[in-house]
């Protein structure tokens, strides 16, 4: 139809729901590389327990790694039915 394409990030409170941070990225960038800028927003933020609902767009051994590296907890939709990743 034309419009242009995007995804987002948001961060918010669970106890309050008040937004704590978001970004808004184009769409046609690779979800792998825009995880790193979201964790590293979240660490200047000061924020330590967090948690990251992501889409299978982020599932990557780095983005795992670099997830468990920050102490952050997530879910994340597998891209494949074989668990190629232990921790």
């Amino acid at each position: 139809m034309g419009f242009p394409v995007f995804n987002y990030s948001v961060g918010y409170d669970v106890n309050n729901r008040e937004p704590l941070f978001y970004e808004k990225y184009p769409g046609s960038i690779v979800d792998t590389s825009q995880l790193k800028l979201m964790l590293n927003k979240a660490q200047g933020y000061g924020y330590k327990k967090v948690g990251f609902i992501l889409d299978r767009g982020y599932f990557s051994k780095q983005n795992i790694e670099q997830m468990d590296k920050c102490g952050y907890s997530f879910i994340i939709m597998v891209r494949e039915w074989r668990i190629w990743y232990q921790n």
